[in-house]
């Protein structure tokens, strides 16, 4: 896939799901896909689900770092605009 193809991603990865959702490579990738289109909350969701199925994985853990930092980002703005 080309960069930035996200709607295409993820209906690749929710078809993958479909098939075997005990693979948590595919929630992270999901989860990839979901913050290329700003859904942060949904990418959350995700990697909560890859994090039940693998717990220990590193991958899962620096993918949700980069999602709670954005979320903390985003809020942050948020406030910011609501103040001006």
């Amino acid at each position: 896939m080309g960069l930035r193809q996200y709607e295409l991603a993820l209906a690749k990865c929710s078809e993958s799901i479909e098939l075997n959702s005990s693979n948590w490579r595919t929630w992270n990738n999901r989860a990839a896909a979901y913050l290329g289109k700003g859904m942060v909350e949904a990418a959350l969701r995700d990697v909560q689900t890859g994090l039940q199925l693998s717990p220990q994985s590193g991958t899962l853990k620096k993918t949700q770092q980069i999602l709670l930092e954005r979320k903390r980002v985003r809020e942050e703005q948020l406030r910011k605009a609501t103040r001006s």
